[in-house]
């Protein structure tokens, strides 16, 4: 009696111990295959690492080692299909052996990356379920739930993949491993989206999750050697080793840039700073370590808090090293980012960091010669609560198969036109337009009568195959028509994104296009790409337009970018779309507002070429605010130092003090204008090298001191100056009114000038059709012809 109680304990402990640190994602499904006749195919399958092969490798889970096609899994599973199978065999709970096949080939074929495959095979072992019998032992399957999720996420199908995975996480119970693994899935699906707030929710389930894995596996007594540790002084670097709990450096690295996406910037830099406290810094990777490479790209927006944290976190690397022959490279990186980070913010003590490194390999070959090893946590380097209320959706029909004598699923009229469209929006994501049009058209041709309104991702298959019809032409011209090149607009994303990309092109119900991208908007997420595009191009066409209307460009913009939190747009591709804006600006003659977004776009854009090679920020610092001025400093200080430890060899006097350059002269001139000492002021602003600024500088000042045709050259050359920024440049302009109101006070010559210069503003306005311009230059040409017949009439007199 006493050793059954210590066998069954033993038991116990092991399977919980499985459940702890299981290394995939189908730890129940495997243990039901080792009751059956898969047994030493499932015992193949768990040696190989856990699905994390994903379509984008910026939301990677870690290093995936995929079986390829046609591998040992696949071939047994081939094999064993075509002999005397068990097919009706009830392994146990209400689970045959037909579900622990199909299972298997379908995460085998998962992890080969024949998604279509996996996605029919998961859907067939879910016919080989008595689902009452069942009933108390759902985890296998809502791991085949979760494997269709997953499968439906890798060809795009993103609400049927939502409501498999919700389904999933609804009956996973208390299963923290596979609750952890649903939630990566829909981080993944949120992240493509640009569902952010979603992601951040997730992310922070997932933490508690990864936490409450640690508590039961390990006690809650703690394995790291310092938790999150003061600003100033931060823990020992490498207290947690990655793997053992929480999120390892890839995940955090990706929450972390949510955060900034969201413009949580504070919450961000916390993220990335305790990720390193615990995670240490990789010493084989240096700057491109995730974690350090994801703070030195969004470093313009740190505060000193921050910087300082991260300057003590890479002392505490240097005393934490490996050490060890092939690091030399490493222990320079941290001590010439350390020397850089005190040349570039004042507010940091400079130490003996070579002095540093001198004692810590001391130290290492002290242990060395004791007999002792202080690399037994080498590995540790290595790189690798409450949910929204969901509704629970009924399980689609397309899984009730039946089987046939043979042992063979039945393939239905509607089984294979969800193949086909699933084959289609595979090859549709993997941008193979020809397979994918072929097969939504033979979809669409199929899709009849009763079949045409069956679910699909949000819509029906009818919809779902004309859209996708459509997607295709988009791509590579249509080289066939369905019925109709109108789609329905329903709620799906898929119907959304199509009606975006269509943009005022779907009908010529200029009334009902304006309402249909209104919906459209509404269903995407605020940070979805396509509705980035879309704003981009509607922003095109009012630049493009006969009026050239700047204003309403401005208003598109600042409507796209207070609406959404973007930003991918904002941050990796915005280096247009801020120059785009800040254009807009300098046409409407806004300047000191342009200024103002090309420092917000610095602050947001990642790559340091993109910002050296912006081209706006110098031509437009002498209409900035003092203020702006400021923070353009710090940004230009900051950008300056990824670009130090990202290129080795660039000299570190390239990252001297933009403000003592410019901004201090800048800031001087401004006082001498306020307190009238205008000769002082022109003095400063008498340089070779003057911008359209300086000019309008210098034509105040002149005007203040009675000089009106100095006045009136100076206007007239910041305005050329001004429109060679704005190409588009718009009449009147501020320039234009202040120059009007001296014409009765200019010589001749100079108004002859002005003449000119106005003549080739109409030829430009008459050719792109703006009529409005048009009447108001040539009434100034009338004006200025009146001044000029004036003036001869007095000096006539005279």
């Amino acid at each position: 009696m006493i050793l059954s109680k210590k066998i069954i304990l033993l038991l116990i402990i092991l399977l919980f111990n499985l459940n702890c640190f299981a290394t995939d994602d189908f730890a129940h499904t495997l243990d039901l295959a080792k009751l059956s006749s898969c047994k030493d195919i499932a015992e193949e399958i768990q040696k190989t690492p856990r699905l994390t092969k994903v379509a984008h490798p910026e939301y990677s889970l870690g290093e995936g080692c995929p079986i390829g096609r046609g591998g040992s899994p696949q071939s047994k599973l081939k094999a064993l299909s075509v002999g005397p199978f068990p097919w009706r065999f009830e392994v146990t709970n209400g689970y045959r052996e037909g579900f622990v096949y199909y299972a298997l080939l379908g995460y085998a074929n998962e992890l080969s990356g024949d998604i279509p495959f996996a996605y029919r095979c998961y859907q067939n072992s879910l016919a080989c379920i008595d689902k009452d019998k069942s009933f108390n032992y759902p985890l296998p399957r809502v791991e085949i739930y979760l494997g269709i999720g997953r499968t439906c996420l890798a060809s795009g199908r993103y609400m049927d993949a939502k409501d498999w995975l919700d389904n999933a996480f609804l009956e996973a119970g208390d299963d923290l491993q596979l609750q952890a693994a649903i939630d990566r899935a829909l981080i993944q699906r949120a992240n493509e989206i640009g569902d952010y707030p979603e992601v951040i929710f997730l992310f922070q389930h997932l933490e508690q999750l990864e936490s409450e894995k640690v508590r039961k596996c390990e006690g809650n007594s703690p394995f790291s050697k310092g938790g999150k540790g003061a600003l100033n002084s931060p823990p020992v670097l490498g207290g947690v080793p990655e793997g053992r709990g929480g999120l390892t450096k890839p995940e955090i690295a990706n929450y972390g840039q949510i955060l900034f996406y969201s413009r949580k910037d504070r919450e961000g830099f916390s993220k990335l700073l305790t990720g390193i406290s615990k995670l240490g810094i990789d010493n084989n990777l240096g700057v491109k370590d995730p974690l350090v490479d994801k703070f030195l790209n969004n470093i313009m927006r740190a505060d000193d808090d921050e910087v300082k944290w991260f300057y003590n976190l890479l002392g505490c690397a240097i005393v934490d090293a490996r050490a060890k022959a092939g690091d030399e490279e490493y222990l320079a990186f941290l001590c010439n980012a350390r020397t850089l980070f005190c040349k570039v913010y004042d507010f940091l003590d400079s130490e003996d960091d070579l002095k540093k490194v001198k004692e810590r390999i001391d130290e290492v070959r002290r242990q060395i010669a004791a007999g002792g090893s202080i690399f037994k946590n080498e590995n540790k380097y290595s790189v690798s609560g409450n949910r929204y209320p969901v509704k629970k959706k009924k399980i689609s029909k397309s899984s009730n198969r039946k089987i046939d004598k043979s042992g063979n699923m039945e393939k239905t009229p509607g089984i294979i036109l969800e193949d086909l469209l699933m084959f289609a929006d595979w090859k549709l994501k993997n941008k193979d337009y020809k397979t994918a049009r072929t097969n939504y058209f033979l979809a669409y041709q199929m899709a009849t009568g009763i079949f045409a309104n069956l679910e699909y991702d949000g819509t029906t298959f009818a919809n779902a195959a004309n859209m996708g019809s459509i997607f295709c032409d988009l791509h590579i011209g249509p080289h066939f028509k369905p019925k109709t090149s109108m789609f329905e607009l329903d709620e799906s994303i898929r119907s959304a994104e199509l009606t975006l990309q269509l943009y005022r092109k779907a009908s010529n119900d200029l009334q009902r296009n304006k309402y249909d991208v209104k919906m459209a908007i509404k269903s995407l997420p605020q940070a979805h790409p396509i509705l980035a595009d879309y704003y981009s191009k509607k922003v095109h066409l009012y630049l493009c337009s006969n009026e050239c209307n700047a204003e309403k460009a401005n208003k598109c913009y600042q409507k796209y970018f207070q609406r959404t939190t973007d930003m991918r747009a904002a941050y990796n591709c915005s280096i247009s779309a801020y120059g785009e804006w800040c254009e807009t600006c300098v046409i409407a003659g806004k300047m000191e507002l342009a200024f103002k977004i090309t420092v917000m776009g610095l602050s947001y854009i990642s790559n340091p070429d993109a910002r050296d090679n912006f081209g706006y920020p110098l031509e437009l610092f002498s209409w900035a605010s003092n203020e702006d001025l400021e923070r353009f400093n710090q940004i230009f200080k900051a950008s300056k130092i990824y670009g130090m430890l990202a290129n080795i060899g660039i000299s570190w006097s390239e990252a001297a003090d933009w403000y003592k350059l410019y901004g201090k002269k800048e800031e001087t001139i401004r006082k001498y204008m306020v307190q009238g000492k205008y000769h002082e002021a022109l003095e400063l602003l008498d340089s070779k090298h003057k911008q359209s600024g300086h000019y309008f500088k210098i034509a105040h000042i002149y005007a203040n001191l009675g000089e009106t045709n100095k006045s009136f050259e100076a206007m007239l050359t910041a305005w050329r100056k001004r429109g060679r920024l704005g190409s588009q440049a718009r009449y009147p302009t501020f320039e234009a009114k202040f120059l009007n109101s001296f014409i009765d006070n200019v010589e001749t010559n100079i108004l002859d000038d002005y003449y000119q210069w106005l003549t080739q503003i109409e030829k430009q306005c008459m050719s792109r059709g703006r009529t409005g311009d048009t009447t108001r230059i040539q009434q100034t040409l009338m004006d200025i012809k009146t001044a000029e017949q004036e003036n001869k009439n007095f000096n006539k007199d005279f």
